[in-house]
């Protein structure tokens, strides 16, 4: 039987289709995984925090970054993890950095530790970073030690220290029950008894400097004002004179600064007595 031309030609536009068809199937649309990177894990006291950036969402929505960490090199989110979920609605969709609390470590063991970012298409990892965390036996900032929290450990290159000993700073475990002025903030502490210890006091500005990077383990308030025994006579251009002294406060904050500021000693703020050991 003869075929007409139009039945050849309509026979060779189906088997073109028909073999892009099969060529689509065969490679099929490339994965648009996103990118991201572990930057630096921070450790306060036995607590340790790790942030990661996203460098490239793949262009397609995230649905959930984190951090996944495990003793074997090159965690993955089958391991242990902490992670956030990204809803369209939420504000910081689209601020790339983000801070993860790394939990249920045990002591004396290193882990690897690595950021990841899951689009629609799947999850990326960044690169990985260690961490070895504190032993039981050794005292470690924020742990608990004669009568509140450790705050501080003295250095080598600090006044006070002495090597082969341990000494520091310790920050009663909760502020006072009230906010109080200068006179009665001062008094209060050096009439304390706390715990069995009789030796607390109000802080100075320069132990409140040395505390600085523990405060999310001393249960400060995060965007708390805590008054120090320290007067300013002299006072910042504009501020304070001998005749109207101010006191140092500080403003408690969890992201990597804090700040301080000269506030009138009438003023009532936070107080949190501390102790040396």
């Amino acid at each position: 039987m003869k075929l007409s031309h139009g039945l050849l030609f309509l026979i060779l536009i189906l088997s073109i289709n028909g073999c892009k068809k099969e060529k689509e199937n065969i490679y099929p649309k490339p994965l648009s995984l996103p990118k991201v990177e572990t930057i630096f894990i921070k450790q306060i006291g036995r607590l340790f925090k790790c942030t990661g950036t996203i460098i490239d969402s793949g262009n397609l929505q995230i649905i959930e970054r984190g951090i996944c960490w495990d003793t074997l090199p090159f965690p993955n989110i089958n391991n242990s993890k902490n992670f956030t979920e990204i809803s369209p609605n939420i504000e910081d969709k689209d601020k790339p950095n983000f801070t993860l609390k790394l939990k249920y470590l045990n002591y004396s063991t290193t882990y690897y530790v690595r950021a990841y970012v899951t689009n629609n298409d799947g999850t990326a990892y960044g690169n990985v970073l260690k961490l070895t965390t504190p032993s039981f036996s050794s005292l470690t900032e924020g742990d608990n030690h004669e009568g509140g929290i450790v705050g501080y450990i003295i250095k080598p290159g600090d006044k006070g220290y002495i090597d082969g000993e341990i000494h520091g700073i310790i920050a009663a475990e909760n502020d006072l029950d009230d906010k109080f002025g200068y006179s009665e903030a001062f008094y209060i502490c050096k009439s304390l008894n706390l715990n069995g210890f009789t030796d607390w006091y109000l802080p100075s500005e320069n132990e409140f400097h040395k505390i600085l990077n523990n405060l999310e383990i001393l249960n400060f308030k995060e965007n708390g004002y805590y008054r120090s025994s320290t007067w300013n006579t002299g006072g910042s251009p504009g501020w304070g004179n001998e005749t109207y002294p101010l006191c140092f406060v500080m403003i408690s904050k969890w992201n990597y600064y804090t700040w301080y500021d000269y506030i009138s000693y009438d003023n009532k703020f936070n107080v949190r007595p501390v102790r040396n050991f």
